[in-house]
């Protein structure tokens, strides 16, 4: 890792690509509703979830009080983000149904899901928080939101000014990670492990 950092030392947060098309529902809105009634809300993860040693580190982390998020990602924009209070699930290949149907949208009560996140804030997320993103496997990399892979994970630059490896595209303002326009970036997740 070209920052002197090892994983150990970095904070992992997660991007989580959502569509309101596939199941004909307003993902942010079912979540938000549900949030406002109880105080949180369950978001599960379709598909490919997240290896056991990510999810004890997400845990260690979260009980030691450091704010951890999920970034909603749709259109190839991060949209929203949301507070994580717990998370479920990890493993290869490992899927449960929701932890509390009361605090869940129904859309997923036929489904399992690889990863399950207790959600307790769902807010706007600014360009500048935006900006601070990169990728954890290689922290000096800001993310493209332009990947095919529904859940990636990110860790926080401590500032804009951080150094960061684009394109020659990105460097010369045709391409931005702040307003979803991240397609000049040159990154692919799936080459990255993710």
């Amino acid at each position: 890792m070209a920052t002197g950092f090892t994983k150990s030392d970095l904070q992992i947060h997660f991007v989580l690509r959502y569509s309101d098309t596939l199941k004909g529902y307003d993902t942010i809105a079912e979540h938000e509703r549900i949030l406002k009634q109880r105080g949180h809300v369950w978001m599960g993860k379709f598909g490919m979830g997240v290896s056991s040693a990510l999810v004890a580190k997400t845990r260690a982390q979260i009980a030691e009080g450091v704010p951890t998020w999920v970034y909603f990602s749709c259109q190839k924009k991060i949209t929203r983000r949301a507070m994580v209070r717990r998370m479920i699930g990890g493993g290869h290949g490992s899927k449960s149904k929701t932890p509390s149907l009361a605090t869940t949208p129904r859309y997923y009560s036929a489904q399992a899901c690889s990863v399950w996140f207790e959600l307790t804030t769902i807010e706007e997320c600014s360009p500048s928080d935006i900006s601070l993103l990169r990728l954890y496997n290689d922290p000096s990399m800001a993310p493209a939101f332009t990947s095919m892979r529904g859940l990636f994970y990110v860790t926080q630059a401590r500032s804009e000014t951080e150094p960061v490896r684009r394109t020659k595209q990105a460097r010369s303002g045709r391409g931005s990670p702040t307003t979803g326009d991240n397609s000049t970036i040159d990154t692919d997740f799936d080459d990255l492990g993710y």
